[in-house]
């Protein structure tokens, strides 16, 4: 009986298996995905007949080896061998996309829900999937993350000289079904077939936005990923003009109206792959910038944003029409970004600061009203506590104050119909290159060099780095300058403080960072904006310094403790090592910090110490003795001479080539030549010739030196 029944099992079963090929063929008809209710809102998903497939990512998917029924359509011709679906499946880069690891159902079969919850390299996007949420329609559809799903050769921001644009695509996810690619150029949208690797799009000249969109289908929904490119079309021997949103890379041929007050774009010319300076007007005037950025203050209406190009190679211009249409109740200005609206409330005593950057002393601007309920009005504008009113073409013009800073007040009535005002603090400055030859500042500097303080003249060679360059400065109608009014440089790097002052001069530590030339660089402005530059190109060769150093302590008759003794050092050695170095060679040892001496130590150092009477005379008369010494003064010890000995103000100074800086031994490194002196203080320097006006008042009755030094 077993035997009977055998054949025929086995002729059922193989009918059975015929009805199963049939059933999956009526599904397939001529390699067509069953119909499904597509999302209205995508042009891509309207309907099956509207939809490019991929047949043979159909039959992956669905784990046969069907292959599309229309013999007459060859889907291979448009993939190029190495971009075929053969070559998609998944590599060891791609491990979430291979089926063998994939989760399976009960049955065995590929579970394609799980296979998307797989995390992975993908294309780089941390393994993120979009949510599985159903659509509004029937098999719902999803927005995926194209970093998980595809990727193109379109480089972001490139720059081509070719109109004709191809790139090619890869898709990231082989089990999925591509449904449809479309790319949109500057919305212009072009389509093409689900199996396509290399897309073929035009550019426009200057910027384009592209827009990569692929449709996938997991067996359950729609899957949507989108990426946007910026590409910028420059013809070969032709000048374009570039000029784009800065927030998101719209060009400005596309915006034709916004809800916001400023724009914030990117503007310059293109020629053979170089990037031309761009000049831009805003309503008839210049917006000024350093750069290829731009801000513009928009005007409610029309505004009419001219980019123009002009050099030696070539000229371009474009005009760009944008629509500013306010939403409420708003007050906008042409000279900030400030926005005043229904729930703006300044304090009387409170102000915006508006420091105005300017090229003369003229200042034009301009407020616009947005209105809501047309009760909001301008009543006032007033500039200096003078009233300004505004010429035929709605402008306000003043005359600003160069030197002090002025209210410039706003009163308006808002939405409410309250009256309010707004007031700004409007500091003037100069642009740069704007100052007439007749209002220049005269500059003049020094320095140290040797023995003496020589003018600073282009092609000094100095054997050491570190330089004091002493500035002096006066404006066009000869008004002193002081500190806030310079700018000094070496090699373009600022010097942010000077190191010393010495009235109104002011010594800057101009140390030159490299070996033979070297460029020093003053600026000076005056109270009035106007400036001047000046710049000397000076020589440093590396080598060794002569200096004569002495070490003396006359002030209490002990004369030379060291004598003048010539040293050689190398070039940039500073003050205190030399003096240091020499101390203990000498047989004396020291206290004190880095950049300080404190005192000077030998055994019975102080011995037959004298002081004039009539230098104790002038300390006590002067105020000078703290201590209440008197006439009798004495040493802490017979073996140390140092800060406090004697009175109050005892110490050590320093004196290079006759004068006393204002800084100390380990910041000046001196020249070839240099004359250093050590001496010994009783009186801040008064009674050696060092005291200076700089160390401020309250050291006594005289503000000045002795009439002698001991």
């Amino acid at each position: 009986m077993k035997r009977k029944l055998e054949p025929l099992l086995r002729g059922g079963l193989a009918l059975l298996l015929c009805l199963v090929t049939i059933l999956l063929a009526a599904n397939i008809q001529a390699g067509q995905p069953r119909r499904q209710q597509q999302d209205p809102t995508s042009r891509m998903l309207l309907s099956d007949a509207d939809i490019l497939y991929d047949a043979d990512g159909v039959s992956r998917f669905d784990g046969t080896d069907n292959q599309p029924t229309d013999q007459n359509e060859d889907t291979s011709q448009d993939q190029p061998p190495e971009e075929r679906d053969d070559d998609l499946v998944s590599t060891p880069d791609q491990p979430d996309d291979d089926p063998s690891e994939a989760p399976s159902d009960s049955a065995g079969r590929t579970n394609i829900g799980d296979l998307l919850d797989i995390t992975g390299p993908g294309g780089g996007s941390g393994g993120q999937t979009p949510s599985r949420e159903p659509g509004k329609e029937d098999g719902g559809s999803q927005v995926g993350d194209p970093d998980r799903y595809f990727e193109t050769s379109i480089i972001n921001g490139d720059v081509v000289d070719y109109e004709n644009y191809t790139f090619t695509i890869r898709h990231l996810k082989p089990l999925l079904q591509v449904r449809g690619i479309t790319v949109l150029v500057n919305g212009q949208e072009y389509s093409f077939r689900a199996n396509a690797s290399s897309l073929l799009v035009r550019l426009e000249e200057g910027s384009n936005t592209i827009v990569v969109r692929v449709s996938y289908y997991d067996g359950t929904q729609n899957i949507l990923a989108s990426r946007s490119y910026t590409v910028r079309y420059s013809p070969v021997g032709q000048t374009v003009i570039v000029a784009y949103r800065k927030q998101d890379n719209t060009p400005l041929s596309q915006i034709h109206t916004t809800a916001e007050g400023s724009l914030s774009f990117v503007a310059y010319g293109l020629r053979d792959g170089r990037q031309l300076r761009a000049s831009v007007r805003l309503n008839g005037k210049t917006i000024q910038s350093a750069t290829s950025a731009f801000t513009a203050t928009l005007q409610f209406g029309e505004n009419v944003l001219e980019v123009s190009v002009n050099d030696r190679t070539g000229s371009a211009s474009e005009t760009f029409y944008i629509c500013y249409q306010g939403d409420g109740f708003k007050i906008t200005t042409s000279f900030c970004s400030t926005v005043i609206d229904n729930d703006t409330k300044q304090p009387q005593h409170i102000s915006e600061e508006l420091p105005l950057y300017l090229d003369n002393e003229e200042f034009r601007f301009r407020f616009y009203v947005n209105q809501e309920t047309g009760r909001e009005e301008i009543t006032q504008v007033r500039y200096a506590d003078k009233l300004v009113k505004t010429g035929a073409d709605g402008w306000y013009t003043v005359q600003v104050d160069t030197r002090h800073p002025q209210y410039l007040v706003l009163r308006y009535v808002d939405a409410d119909g309250v009256r309010q005002s707004y007031k700004w603090t409007v500091r003037f400055h100069r642009n740069p290159g704007n100052t007439p030859p007749d209002k220049y500042p005269t500059i003049s500097a020094t320095i140290e060099v040797g023995s003496e303080i020589l003018g600073l003249e282009d092609g000094i060679v100095l054997k050491s780095p570190d330089v004091i360059t002493i500035v002096d400065a006066r404006s066009w109608n000869n008004e002193q300058l002081y500190l806030n009014d310079y700018v000094v440089s070496v090699n373009g790097r600022v010097i942010a403080s000077p190191c010393s002052q010495s009235g109104a001069t002011f010594g800057y530590n101009t140390y030159l960072t490299q070996e033979g030339a070297n460029t020093i660089t003053i600026t000076a402005t005056d109270k009035d904006g106007y400036t001047a530059t000046r710049s000397w190109t000076v020589y440093y060769e590396k080598g060794d310094v002569t200096v004569t150093v002495s070490v003396e302590a006359t002030t209490v008759g002990l004369g030379y403790l060291i004598p003048p003794t010539q040293v050689t050092v190398p070039g940039g050695t500073d003050v205190m090592s030399i003096v240091l170095d020499l101390l203990e060679k000498n047989g004396y040892t020291h206290t004190g910090g880095s950049d300080y001496l404190a005192s000077i130590a030998k055994p019975g150092i102080n011995n037959g110490y004298h002081i004039d009477p009539e230098l104790m005379d002038l300390i006590i008369t002067d105020g000078m003795d703290a201590f209440g010494a008197g006439r009798d003064p004495k040493p802490g010890s017979m073996d140390s001479l140092g800060e406090f000995d004697y009175y109050r103000w005892s110490g050590w100074m320093f004196s290079y080539n006759g004068r006393y800086p204002g800084y100390s031994m380990s910041a000046c490194k001196p020249q070839d030549g240099a004359v250093i002196r050590l001496r010994y203080t009783l009186a801040l320097g008064k009674d050696i010739g060092g005291f200076s006006a700089a160390l401020g008042s309250g050291y006594g009755q005289t503000s000045g030196n002795y009439y002698k030094e001991w």
